[in-house]
């Protein structure tokens, strides 16, 4: 058998597997209540485009050139860079070096995810999810306090996801243990 052949063969056979994953783990979620998250990394869901020749010296070049991210924003007893505050440091170099950010929002298995994407004008990209946690419905019985509290949490790991692929520290440099 060829190897584009067996590739072909192991990756019907990823789907199907997938699949039959997902099927006990909504019945799982049936019987018990809970959620099953599937935070692996699969075939199925690459972290970058076939081809990195273009992106990745892209990304180098941005990210060397990255000044250091200065707070402006203050709570819970620190001090971080805002998620306005990210983007509006790493825009200019974002368009120098033909990059742009995207961060849509994606349920995977009745589970919320941040989908941070880079992508460079040669149609390379990278990306990365990150888990959601939303507030118990129970804890905040109002529609307006749980669409505040689900919009903080959004806003928070949005921040967070950004600062990860982007490789930034966003808070200033202080033991936690110290404040």
């Amino acid at each position: 058998m060829e190897p584009q052949e067996e590739i072909k063969k192991l990756q019907d056979a990823m789907k199907i597997l997938n699949r039959k994953l997902n099927e006990i783990k909504e019945l799982h979620d049936k019987q018990t209540g809970t959620t099953i998250s599937s935070m692996s990394v699969s075939p199925e869901w690459p972290t970058e485009s076939k081809e990195t020749d273009k992106i990745s010296p892209a990304l180098v070049g941005c990210k060397n050139d990255l000044p250091p991210i200065g707070v402006d924003a203050k709570g819970y007893n620190f001090k971080y860079v805002s998620y306005p505050g990210i983007l509006e440091q790493i825009k200019p170099l974002l368009k120098r070096y033909k990059l742009c950010v995207d961060q849509p929002l994606v349920w995977i298995d009745n589970n919320l995810f941040i989908i941070t994407k880079i992508r460079h004008e040669s149609g390379q990209w990278i990306r990365d999810k990150m888990f959601v946690s939303l507030p118990n419905r129970k804890e905040t019985p109002s529609n307006k306090d749980y669409n505040q509290e689900c919009g903080k949490a959004i806003s928070y790991m949005r921040r967070y996801a950004l600062e990860s692929i982007m490789g930034i520290k966003g808070d200033k440099d202080e033991d936690y243990d110290a404040r």
